[in-house]
């Protein structure tokens, strides 16, 4: 999107339940949905997180929404930067409007007094070899209603209420968030981007276990997240080691 350019308005469909508002999204890009769309729902079923775990939500208690968003040529280079896209735009969003101190746990949550409020997944819609659409979908803990069970979570989970006192509405928020989606949106190609994230970024320096899909935890010095999204860190015999997948667990 040219910086010069108006900002895209946002189209919004409501519903009261859906199995998933990604799933939803991906039907509508796979129809022709503009850029943009909106779905967001006063309740999933089966939401998605991260790992093909379910992210719980409760009607008043979350905003649960996705995004359709029709990459242009000038960010299709940085698809694996959208995650943190979703991240950035929560994390303006809460210091903006309320002086909520955030800060981002690669690659794709949200913590507010070192827990998470708000988790990002991206699903893509590819025609051939060609990514059509992007759907980012977002979970935001807006009071403790919306916790899952302890035993279901690898990192503890919190609430925009219950960490730092904010009390807000999901359409409220959600209206809040959407420009900062579209202007840090402007700024994913540059490497400002980049920057800010690495700014904001949790754990910096701080060991930590980081799980992949395959391996056992490693303990691990979180760096510096790189152009293209991946996470340098510090193994514990002083090697660096670069994560293009893996999840930071408490």
């Amino acid at each position: 999107m040219d910086s010069g350019s108006a900002p895209r308005a946002f189209q919004h469909i409501l519903l009261l339940e859906t199995n998933s508002t990604n799933d939803d999204c991906l039907r509508l890009a796979d129809a022709g949905a503009p850029d943009c769309m909106v779905v967001r729902a006063l309740h999933q079923s089966s939401g998605r997180g991260r790992g093909g775990r379910t992210w719980f939500s409760r009607p008043e208690a979350s905003l649960t929404f996705s995004v359709l968003l029709r990459p242009e040529p000038q960010e299709l280079p940085y698809l694996t930067r959208f995650s943190l896209l979703g991240c950035l735009a929560l994390a303006r969003t809460l210091s903006r409007h309320f002086s909520a101190e955030t800060s981002i746990k690669w690659p794709n949550d949200v913590l507010l007094s070192g827990k998470k409020v708000s988790g990002v997944l991206t699903e893509i819609l590819w025609h051939s070899a060609t990514p059509s659409a992007l759907v980012l979908g977002m979970g935001v803990n807006l009071s403790d209603e919306a916790l899952p069970p302890q035993a279901e979570t690898l990192f503890p989970a919190g609430s925009l209420a219950g960490q730092a006192g904010i009390r807000v509405c999901a359409q409220d928020l959600l209206e809040m968030l959407l420009p900062e989606l579209a202007r840090a949106r402007e700024e994913l190609p540059g490497p400002g981007f980049i920057a800010e994230i690495n700014a904001r970024l949790a754990f910096r320096g701080e060991w930590v276990n980081l799980r992949t899909n395959t391996d056992a935890p490693q303990r691990a010095r979180p760096i510096s997240v790189e152009e293209d999204g991946s996470l340098w860190a510090e193994r514990e015999d002083g090697l660096p080691v670069r994560f293009y997948s893996a999840e930071i667990s408490g």
